[in-house]
């Protein structure tokens, strides 16, 4: 064994024997030194505590020692050669903080090759991650009544609220899909109504080039009306008449009668479609603005979940935390 320690602390000393009631023994009264040493022995580390002369702690570290933080001043580790299980008690947070980390530190070190490590598995996204996790969790081994109750109870709320959080996922996707296929359909909508409004400009020009030939064909029968009644005028004074000049005007006469019939009926159904034209826009601004609001509702619908889920992640880390606690604890005591 080295002459010094490598870290030195001061923490109240608890163990439970491998055939004991599983109930901690206190190895001491009051706080007393715990150290790590290198035993170049065995090119290793390991925890002491003397008193009395008496070594109350004597645990050889190795790259399967687990320290467990039980809450913020208590932590435990299993001897997994003599099968005791040793608990230290600090007198803040931070005193065990830094005991974890040498220990965690010092285990890596010790002659032990460390087991080879899988790689890292990838997920997409946070939620995946956890839901991962709480699965693995509830693949833990069974034992002690008393701490197996507590486990299975985390494990209910676990389970509980890693199924609400797919349930939301699968309730946002089908959301965004229903968004998408709103956003499709409202520029549909607007490309229609474009068109339909190109139409009715269309139909307006049609309309006016309708009224100025109409206005152009009434004047001319006006001329004819008045050749008509010049005609009469030189029947009656004696004068020659003109016999074909008589039916030209008639057949002009009768052909206009005709143009103007023709153009008053597609004057009507111009207007009929104009009327069309007018109320398909009204009806697609009306869906517009009703998709514009259903749009604005589902993106306010989506923040909440966004919010929603955060808080599920936040709920279900810390069920993690406290099934790992009660999970390394019953394999500790299980060993």
């Amino acid at each position: 064994m080295s002459d010094s320690a490598v870290f030195s602390t001061r923490a109240h000393v608890f163990f439970i024997e491998p055939n004991s009631k599983k109930e901690w023994t206190p190895g001491c009264q009051g706080a007393v030194p715990v150290n790590i040493f290198f035993d170049p022995a065995r090119s290793g580390y390991r925890v002491i505590s003397v008193v009395d002369s008496k070594a109350i702690v004597n645990s050889a570290l190795s790259s399967e020692s687990s320290f467990i933080k039980t809450s913020h001043k208590f932590g435990q580790w299993l001897d997994t050669k003599t099968g005791v299980l040793y608990g230290l008690g600090f007198e803040n947070e931070n005193e065990l903080n830094n005991f974890a980390e040498k220990f965690n530190k010092y285990k890596g070190q010790s002659g032990r090759p460390e087991k080879q490590q899988p790689p890292p598995q990838r997920y997409d996204s946070d939620e995946d991650l956890i839901v991962s996790k709480a699965r693995d969790l509830l693949a833990a081994p069974e034992d002690d009544n008393d701490t197996q109750q507590e486990l299975e109870r985390v494990k209910a709320e676990l389970e509980q609220t890693s199924q609400h959080l797919e349930q939301q996922n699968r309730e946002g996707k089908k959301k965004d899909d229903e968004i998408s296929t709103l956003k499709k359909n409202n520029a549909k909508l607007t490309s229609a109504l474009k068109e339909s409004a190109a139409n009715v400009e269309e139909w307006k020009k049609l309309l006016h080039k309708y009224r100025e030939e109409s206005l152009e064909a009434k004047n001319k029968i006006s001329e004819l009306e008045a050749e008509a009644r010049e005609r009469e005028y030189s029947q009656k004074d004696g004068g020659p008449v003109n016999n074909d000049r008589v039916q030209e005007l008639e057949r002009g006469l009768n052909d206009k009668d005709r143009e103007i019939d023709i153009l008053n009926k597609e004057l009507m159904a111009s207007q009929l479609e104009c009327a069309r034209l007018q109320k398909d826009n009204q009806r697609l601004q009306d869906q517009l603005s009703q998709m514009g609001s259903q749009l604005e509702r589902q993106s306010q619908e989506q923040s909440g979940r966004k919010r929603e889920t955060q808080e599920t992640i936040s709920q279900l880390n810390s069920k993690l935390h406290e099934l790992q606690v009660l999970t390394g604890a019953l394999q500790t005591q299980t060993m």
